[in-house]
This record gives structure tokens, C-alpha cells and sequence, in this order.
């Protein structure tokens, strides 16, 4: 509003010089004290988000919007400037409250950490005990990320500035695994069994490849995805294998 009332008067110094961070990056400076809204965030915010920022683009965070316009200028009809802001004044300043931390064992990066420690030794303790997997355990795990990436991609249509477009995380919590998984786990699937997990892996990898949150979520939560659909795969894809039979519920 301001910029579109003055026009080109507006004289911002520090507008185009490049900030060296992305919106990402600016976003996540304010919730490092708050670890799971800041995983949450991340993991809505797609590709557009992790551009470079110029001063213009910074200034959606009021703090920078302040620090820009403390030092813009406008330029008068007789050529001479002045500063925007003649004077600044506090109309409400919080009370600092002491804020317990987090507990380490509460944290995002150690809970899903240890999440996906215990499923990949239960998976691969199945597999090689009795090759076997687990399709309960399957249906869980792709159906809970199926339905995070359905909410992914509402995010993606309902909001207009694009900074939840294009988002690499939707490669490892697809949202079609719902309903794909459960197809592809029932006891007549064939050869789909084989080809939806292969497929499946594929884009895990290419999810860790390409997401940028930042902490080990978009690490264990892929890895743990990508060892079961190898487990699944190599016991499937073999046909000296009766499917109906090595599938336990």
C-alpha cells in the first residue's frame, strides 16, 4: 500500500540488494524454538519457497519490513528527500516469558529417528527370520503418508502465492498411496504388488534427493518408506515366490 501511494518517490536503499537466504530460510530463523510447528511449515511450503530474497521480497516478515522502511526515503517535488518514518513509537511491547525448552526425547528429529529405527529393524528382523512382511504394517505407514500428501496438495491449490507449489516432498508421501496400497497389498494383486513398490522407491529417492527441510525428518521418514517397499519388492518380484502365502495380515 505504501509503495503503491508513493510510487516511484519511494526510495528504499537496500530493495534489491540480495538477502543471501529464501523465504525458507527467513521462515524457519523464527521457529527454532518451536521444532514440530517448524517441521509442519516446512514440509507445507514447496520448491518457490527457497528462492533468493532480494529486500523487497524479505519485507513479508514485519521486523524486515520495519528495518526497510526505517531507512527508505521519499523524494519531495522539489527534488530534495526525507525520511519516510520521522519518528517511530512502541504501541505494545510483550512481557518476556521464561520458556521451558523442549525435551530432547520430544523433539521431531529424535522422535522420528527412533521411529524409523524400530520399524526398520522390525522389517528387516521379519525378513530375514521368516521372510516376511507385514501388511497392516504397510498400511499404516503408506496410508498415513498418502493422507498427509492429499492435505500437501489441497495446500498447493487453496493458497494463491504459490509458496506451497511444487513441493519435492510429495515424491516420498505420495498422495496415491491412498488408495494404491491397499490395492497393492491385497492377496490377488499379482504383479502390481512388485511394480507399485518398485515405482514407489523410485520416487522415495527422488524425494530425499530433492527436499529441502531442514533437521533429519526428510531422512528417516524416507529411508524407513524405502526399506520396506525393498523388502516388499524382493520378496514379490521373485515368481518362485507364492505371494498369497508369504504375505502375513
Amino acid at each position: 500500500m505504501i509503495a503503491t501511494v508513493c510510487g516511484d518517490s519511494l526510495i528504499i536503499p537496500s530493495r534489491s540488494n540480495m538477502t543471501g537466504k529464501s523465504y525458507r530460510d527467513w521462515m524457519n530463523e523464527y521457529l527454532t524454538e518451536k521444532p514440530w510447528y517448524q517441521l509442519g511449515m516446512n514440509l507445507a511450503l514447496g520448491s518457490p519457497s527457497d528462492k533468493q530474497t532480494d529486500g523487497w521480497q524479505a519485507m513479508y516478515l514485519p521486523d524486515q519490513l520495519a528495518g526497510q522502511l526505517r531507512h527508505a526515503t521519499i523524494r519531495q517535488s522539489d527534488g530534495s528527500m526525507i525520511p519516510l518514518l520521522q519518528s517511530e513509537q512502541t504501541l505494545f511491547m510483550p512481557q518476556e516469558k521464561v520458556k521451558q525448552p523442549l525435551a530432547f526425547i520430544a523433539r521431531p528429529n529424535v522422535v522420528f529417528t527412533l521411529f524409523g529405527i524400530i520399524v526398520t529393524v522390525f522389517s528387516i528382523g521379519r525378513f530375514v527370520s521368516g521372510r516376511k512382511v507385514d501388511r497392516w504394517l504397510d498400511h499404516i505407514l503408506f496410508g498415513a503418508s498418502g493422507l498427509i500428501g492429499w492435505f500437501l496438495i489441497v495446500l498447493w491449490h487453496i493458497r494463491d502465492d504459490g509458496v506451497t507449489a511444487w513441493n519435492p516432498t510429495l515424491l516420498y508421501l505420495m498422495p496415491l498411496h491412498i488408495p494404491l496400497v491397499f490395492w497393492a497389498t491385497r492377496r490377488n494383486a499379482g504383479a502390481f504388488r512388485a511394480l507399485y513398490f518398485a515405482v514407489a522407491a523410485l520416487l522415495i529417492l527422488g524425494g530425499m534427493v530433492l527436499s529441502n527441510i531442514p533437521g533429519w525428518f526428510d531422512v528417516t521418514c524416507p529411508v524407513m518408506l524405502l526399506v520396506r517397499c525393498l523388502i516388499n519388492y524382493s520378496l514379490y518380484s521373485s515368481p518362485s515366490h507364492q505371494w498369497t502365502r508369504m504375505y502375513s495380515h
